[in-house]
This record gives C-alpha cells, sequence and structure tokens, in this order.
C-alpha cells in the first residue's frame, strides 16, 4: 500500500513537471503580458476588418490601466488596446452591429445593454461602447498578468496628411508616435498650449466625419485625420488601415 502511495505521488509530480513544460495555461495568470500581445493585436486588427475600409478610425498603443494584484502577494499590470471608430451621429448603434456581425464566430460575440462583447481567447476580453455621438471605442483587455516587455514595431511611417492638418492649424507638434498592428498604423502628435480656436472652421474645406467645436474627423482617400482639443493641449492623429475581415 506505502509503494502504491508512492508511486502515485511520483506520478503527479511527473505530471505537474510535465504541465508546467509544455501544457496549455488553464488561467491568464500563468499567461504573461507579451504572450497576450499578438492575442491583442490579432483583435485591434480584426476590429479595423469589421468596422471595413470606409469607417474613419484610429488605434492606441498599449495604455496601462489601474494597478492590479495576480495574488495577495504578487503584484500584475494590465493592459488595453482601443480602436476608435467614426460615423455620421445616428449610426452608432449600427456600427456596433456591424462589429458583432463581422467578428469571427470563435469570438462569440454580443451585444447586451448597447455594449458588445466578445472573446479573443487566451483571455483577452474585448468590448465595445458609444462614448459619445458619432462615437464607437473597441477596448481589447490583456487583463491581470505577469509584467515582461512588451514588442514594438519599427516601421516607417509616412504622415503626410498630419502634417497638413498641422498646417492648417498653422501649430508645432511637440512629439511624435506611432502605434501599428501588421494592417494599421497610426501616428500621433501633440501640441501643448495650442489654442487653435474653433476647430470646424480651421477645416471647413474638408468632409467631416464628426464635427465638435473640440474634435473633427474626417478621410481623404484611406487616411483618417482625428484632431482634439483638450485641457489646453491640441492632438491629431493619422490612420492608414487595410484590414480585412
Amino acid at each position: 500500500m506505502l509503494g502504491l502511495g508512492v508511486a502515485w505521488g511520483v506520478l503527479l509530480a511527473a505530471g505537474a513537471v510535465y504541465m508546467a513544460r509544455y501544457g496549455e495555461a488553464t488561467v491568464r495568470e500563468q499567461r504573461s503580458i507579451s504572450q497576450a500581445q499578438p492575442v491583442v493585436d490579432r483583435a485591434t486588427s480584426v476590429v479595423l476588418g469589421a468596422a471595413g475600409p470606409d469607417t474613419a478610425a484610429e488605434i492606441s498603443g498599449y495604455e496601462l490601466r489601474a494597478p492590479c494584484k495576480i495574488s495577495a502577494a504578487r503584484p500584475g499590470v494590465n493592459y488595453q488596446r482601443v480602436v476608435n471608430l467614426y460615423v455620421k451621429q445616428g449610426e452608432e448603434k449600427a456600427l456596433l452591429e456591424k462589429l458583432r456581425a463581422g467578428l469571427p464566430a470563435s469570438y462569440d460575440a454580443q451585444i447586451k445593454a448597447g455594449t458588445l462583447w466578445a472573446d479573443a481567447g487566451e483571455f483577452v476580453r474585448v468590448t465595445g461602447t458609444v462614448p459619445g455621438p458619432g462615437q464607437v471605442r473597441v477596448s481589447s483587455y490583456t487583463g491581470c498578468r505577469p509584467e515582461d516587455t512588451l514588442a514594438t514595431f519599427k516601421a516607417a511611417a509616412d504622415d503626410r496628411g498630419l502634417g497638413e492638418a498641422l498646417a492648417l492649424l498653422a501649430v508645432q507638434p511637440a512629439d511624435r508616435q506611432v502605434h501599428q498592428v501588421l494592417c494599421a498604423t497610426t501616428v500621433t502628435a501633440s501640441a501643448p498650449g495650442a489654442s487653435p480656436g474653433p476647430l470646424p472652421e480651421k477645416f471647413a474645406g474638408k468632409t467631416l466625419v464628426l464635427s465638435t467645436p473640440d474634435k473633427v474627423v474626417y478621410r481623404e482617400r484611406d487616411v483618417t485625420i482625428v484632431v482634439s482639443a483638450s485641457g489646453g493641449e491640441l492632438t491629431l492623429s493619422q490612420t492608414v488601415a487595410n484590414c480585412t475581415p
């Protein structure tokens, strides 16, 4: 009997070692941030593809959310990546439904109480909301995971559309950042302290998808330009996307 118990213990230990080395993760805490990154990037691309090539869009980088703990003694990190989509006011719900229908069947996308919910796999959650008129915000969340280094793209980005918008505003950017997935690139620029006045007046010659005193969005061919003024800072972005469903 004692021999049987010892043999069983050895078998359990061997199984644990095997699963640690070769087994699939069964909880999110077994996957690091870098392991979640390809899933989040793929979800970002899939959302852009479901929205369609004619939808005005911009993507964010990885945004650190509130501090989190994997366990009482083990801190973790929680990131999100956002796709901002823009349509004519009144078309927000139709875009959410278009996204629901266009996401892969494996995402099991549903709309509940005006919010899009989807599962991108590998414990990555996707939600879509309407934060304001003419806007749909789709976020992909890593959830709380062990921290390590995120990979970065280093491809060059053409920002001529952004340069034109800056010229129309007569401002110089303080910095520029590039956010990318395989099928889309967003270049952002900020100008602290800039006060251009009501934005629609500065872009009167453009066909505006969204027009408010502090935000304008327009498209020229396959380029989306977003200009926002908030808290004494002007932020601009240019996005080129070629994502398929």
